[in-house]
């Protein structure tokens, strides 16, 4: 027989695996109705204020996060629902999607921001406003799991934060449509394209999570990256894109 693991830590993995399911499924279902019959059909008008939406949300969650006025109440909601805690000592799983709003500081924020903006610019026309949302949600949320996944099975727990999770997957949806379009690493083109700058960025968190190098979630990285392609390889056969 085999030993079983911390059951703490197992029952944190469940919780959270369940929450990622229904908010996966509830998410694509609701988002086209909510974009049909909401003031949010605004936005199938015009899809690039969406994305300005999403921007905005992480620069008011960051601004929140270093006001000096706000309140012990408002942090207290702050660190339980905007800070993902990958151990059993979670108290909810919507951290899972609200985490993917935060950031460590400015970097970290320009950085995410410029390239959401960079790719989603083009993925949001693309794909629509209710595909380029159940993308976004569903990968964040999905890439906080696979995070709290690879912790339990490492043992590397700690708190995570940032949008990376969900942009991965905006930019593995965009190199999958798109593989031959061209991509500059700081205004350096990458040869081969989009596909080439996704493998390196694949292989790059892999042997993130391998070496454990800086302070990046490797894990979440992957997880988004892999649900991105997955979305797109279902859209391309869906819509038959080349």
């Amino acid at each position: 027989m085999r030993r079983m693991g911390n059951p703490r830590i197992s029952n944190s993995v469940y919780k959270a695996l369940v929450f990622t399911l229904g908010f996966s499924v509830g998410c694509y279902f609701a988002t086209p109705y909510l974009f049909t019959y909401t003031p949010l059909s605004y936005f199938k008008r015009h899809p690039q204020q969406l994305l300005f939406g999403l921007i905005g949300v992480n620069v008011g969650v960051f601004l929140l996060w270093r006001a000096r006025t706000v309140g012990l109440r408002t942090m207290n909601v702050l660190n339980k629902y905007f800070l993902l805690e990958r151990g059993p000592s979670r108290t909810t799983q919507w951290s899972l999607l609200w985490s993917g709003f935060s950031h460590e500081n400015f970097t970290h924020l320009l950085m995410n921001m410029f390239c959401l903006y960079s790719f989603g610019s083009t993925m949001i026309q693309v794909l629509g406003v209710v595909n380029f949302t159940s993308l976004y949600l569903i990968s964040g949320v999905g890439a906080s799991f696979a995070s709290i996944l690879f912790s339990a099975a490492t043992g590397s727990f700690g708190l995570s934060l940032g949008a990376s999770g969900a942009i991965s997957a905006v930019f593995a949806a965009f190199a999958t449509i798109f593989p031959k379009a061209g991509i500059a690493f700081f205004f350096l083109p990458i040869p081969g394209g989009a596909q080439m700058a996704l493998l390196a960025f694949t292989v790059y968190n892999a042997l993130g999570c391998v070496y454990k190098w800086g302070g990046l979630d490797y894990a979440a990285h992957l997880g988004g990256t892999f649900l991105g392609y997955l979305y797109a390889k279902k859209l391309q056969r869906e819509r038959r894109y080349r």
